[in-house]
């Protein structure tokens, strides 16, 4: 064992009320090895169920496309629907206006035709008192035979054309149908993939946690007394001070994130208390949060609960990084659309120097928003809410501000 490497796991205990501090053995190489292990089993836990959590959510980013592309097509055949109920109307209409001129058509050739008289076309012509009558009677026949022949003809091709247009809508219809009943079929097969691989994300979520747990509480009772310290008001510059390197020591050593988290959050605090004790004004220290970070986490915690859905951008309803940019737009701060976009925005930040408010990726395919102690609020995955969850992989962090 490293002789500096972590000779500074002291376990430390308290003496209350007087402000001294005890300070005992480093540990054991038997302790530092059950950590080592513990720790070695912890990662091997988490990097299994990341593996099969990053699977799932790669088949959640196949299936969104499908299944909005499906919505699309359903209103595509809703609004083609209702063209063609109209353009029925307009045949209607047209067919009624038909039968009004071919009446109308009708009772001229009846009264042109009929036996007999004057009246009849032949005997109008035969009338005639001269040839200048005789052609003139002819052409006003003619007319109003051309005119009714054209009035039917227009009709006829109104009808035809209204005819030919539904036949085209029905046969888009027919196409969007087929396309609907194929990326059913492909929906189908993913939703199965995705139950499939959930029961064994659920499988490894839950051998993790137990075994993050176990390891948790045997780095808390590492660091305790030194916690016990920096949240004991008696304490001295010095004790502070001592457990700030302490901590920091710990700090390189532990193993789960929580853990990691924890150490920082309290150096911070000792920190702080350190320059309250020493000095009449204070900067802000690094892992403080500023009015827009406790804006953006109060914006954030107002939507638990809301549901996922897919390039959902809010306010009821959201996708991840639609998630995100609602929060942050809300902040007043502007950030990209997408998870790409996203990790292109403020400045790098890796896990150990994490503040609320920075974005978390845990893939390039999923992005939440960090609260502290190793968790993140995120819109998740299709069927579930917008709800805190352990960072369960780290793949990178942007801080925008």
């Amino acid at each position: 064992m490293k002789k500096k490497a972590i000779s500074a796991l002291l376990a430390a205990s308290l003496v209350f009320g007087t402000g001294v501090q005890v300070w005992a053995e480093p540990l054991t190489e038997q302790q530092q090895q059950e950590l080592n292990e513990k720790g070695a089993k912890a990662a091997d836990a988490k990097s299994k169920y990341s593996e099969l959590k990053n699977k799932v959510d790669e088949l959640d980013a196949q299936i969104q496309p499908i299944a909005l592309a499906m919505e699309e097509n359903n209103t595509k055949i809703a609004n083609t629907n209702k063209e063609i109920d109209n353009t029925k109307k307009a045949i209607e209409k047209s067919q009624k206006e038909l039968a009004e001129k071919e009446e109308v058509f009708g009772a001229r050739m009846r009264a042109l035709y009929k036996s007999g008289g004057q009246e009849s076309y032949i005997g109008l012509l035969l009338s005639a008192n001269s040839l200048g009558d005789f052609v003139s009677k002819a052409q006003a026949v003619g007319k109003i035979m051309s005119l009714d022949k054209q009035i039917i003809d227009e009709l006829n091709e109104k009808k035809k054309e209204y005819d030919e247009h539904i036949a085209t809508l029905k046969t888009k219809i027919q196409e969007l149908e087929d396309l609907n009943k194929d990326n059913k079929v492909k929906l189908e097969e993913l939703n199965v993939k995705k139950a499939e691989q959930q029961v064994y994300v659920d499988q490894a979520k839950a051998e993790y946690d137990k075994i993050a747990d176990d390891l948790i509480t045997v780095e808390r009772n590492l660091y305790r007394p030194f916690a016990n310290i920096v949240n004991n008001s008696s304490s001295s510059v010095d004790d502070l001070n001592n457990a700030i390197t302490t901590l920091r020591s710990l700090r390189k050593n532990v193993k789960s994130s929580q853990a990691d988290s924890e150490l920082f959050d309290l150096i911070e605090k000792a920190k702080s208390l350190v320059q309250q004790k020493t000095a009449p004004t204070l900067s802000r220290g690094d892992g403080a949060g500023s009015a827009s970070d406790s804006a953006i986490l109060s914006i954030a915690y107002s939507k638990l609960g809301m549901p996922y859905r897919w390039a959902a951008t809010g306010p009821n309803s959201f996708d991840c990084s639609g998630f995100t940019q609602y929060v942050y737009r809300q902040a007043g701060i502007s950030i990209g659309r997408d998870t790409d976009a996203q990790m292109g925005n403020g400045t790098p930040v890796s896990y150990s120097n994490l503040q609320v408010g920075d974005l978390v990726f845990t893939s390039s395919h999923h992005v939440g928003i960090y609260v502290g102690g190793g968790q993140m609020i995120h819109a998740p995955q299709t069927g579930d809410v917008v709800k805190v969850s352990n960072i369960w992989s780290f793949y990178t962090a942007r801080r925008v501000k």
